[in-house]
């Protein structure tokens, strides 16, 4: 999320009279030059302008972050970096971690910007970052109360459509990371069997009309070659050697 530099004219003479306003009457002092005024409103502006640039930064650096520890979203994103042959951490352990820094995100927007300081665009981005933020530590408590799997929201599918669909194959390393990913897969599914084991203990079941559309999906990526002797390539497979 970023914001554009702009100078709000309206806000900074409102600005200067109110500091005006604040000034002790003094008889003597000369009336403000034309020069001096313009001065004052140029200086006012770059300060502005700075702070929302701060801003934007800590955005920057946030989202940058975020993309940093998602090795799916930098896919997404067309990024090939590193991390090309894993995917993203679907574990509790991970959850907490990033719970916190939501936490300390939201404490560092607070702490180190002054928001009467920023212009208008700068105070709609504070407020809609704020609210984000606000809003993931208020349901982290209920994390657990969504179903892990259903037939919107199924990994089994999911991580066959990812590979197809966005991993691109270009070189001989991008296909060595598509290998990587496919061993991956096993811990990513022990993952979500963690996420469905603490949702049944909190007494979230997906209900019986969710099995009968999520299990075909699981049961397709085990048809075909290398699963099946003497039978077509499986969707993964084919997607492979595509």
């Amino acid at each position: 999320m970023t914001t554009r530099p702009l100078l709000i004219a309206a806000t900074l003479a409102a600005t200067l009279w109110l500091a005006a306003c604040d000034r002790e009457p003094e008889s003597t002092a000369p009336p403000a030059s034309p020069a001096a005024d313009a001065s004052a409103t140029a200086q006012s502006a770059a300060e502005k302008l700075s702070e929302d640039q701060r801003l934007a930064a800590f955005f920057e650096e946030v989202f940058e972050r975020n993309v940093a520890q998602s090795p799916e979203f930098q896919a997404r994103l067309g990024r090939k970096t590193a991390d090309y042959g894993k995917w993203d951490d679907y574990s509790e352990a991970w959850a907490v971690q990033e719970h916190e820094q939501v936490q300390a995100d939201l404490a560092r927007l607070r702490s180190e910007f002054d928001f009467a300081s920023l212009g208008p665009d700068a105070q709609l981005s504070y407020r809609i970052f704020e609210y984000n933020q606000q809003r993931a530590l208020e349901m982290f408590p209920w994390r657990h109360h969504r179903y892990a799997v259903s037939q919107m929201n199924n990994h089994a599918g999911d991580l066959p459509t990812f590979l197809q669909n966005i991993h691109r194959v270009d070189t001989r390393e991008d296909a060595e990371a598509y290998v990587s990913r496919l061993a991956g897969v096993d811990t990513v599914m022990q993952q979500v069997v963690e996420q469905l084991r603490l949702g049944e203990a909190a007494g979230v079941i997906p209900p019986r009309m969710v099995y009968p559309r999520v299990l075909p999906a699981a049961e397709n990526m085990l048809k075909g070659a290398p699963f099946e002797e003497a039978a077509d390539d499986g969707v993964v497979l084919a997607d492979f050697r595509a």
